[in-house]
């Protein structure tokens, strides 16, 4: 399996990946949420997007048995704001 932006493929042998994989899906779709369109239609995934992204997933593993949702969506929506719509 491969991600659309990150171009990283999975190998399922490894029974880590979902781990991984999971995690990266999940950050993905909340960001997709803020920017109010998917993260497909960027030609060019800025740097701040892979950012968000990646903050989310780091949150999402090193916070696993106590997540703050709350923080990291105020700080993923700090990071994405100059690139979100006003709707959808």
């Amino acid at each position: 399996m491969q991600c659309h932006w990150w171009g990283i493929t999975w190998d399922y042998s490894c029974k880590y990946h979902r781990y991984i994989w999971q995690p990266s899906v999940t950050a993905e779709e909340i960001c997709e949420g803020i920017l109010r369109y998917p993260i497909s239609e960027f030609t060019t995934v800025p740097e701040t997007v892979k950012q968000a992204v990646l903050y989310a997933v780091s949150n999402m593993y090193e916070n696993r048995e106590n997540f703050e949702t709350k923080e990291v969506l105020e700080t993923m929506t700090r990071l994405l704001f100059s690139y979100r719509r006003e709707s959808w």
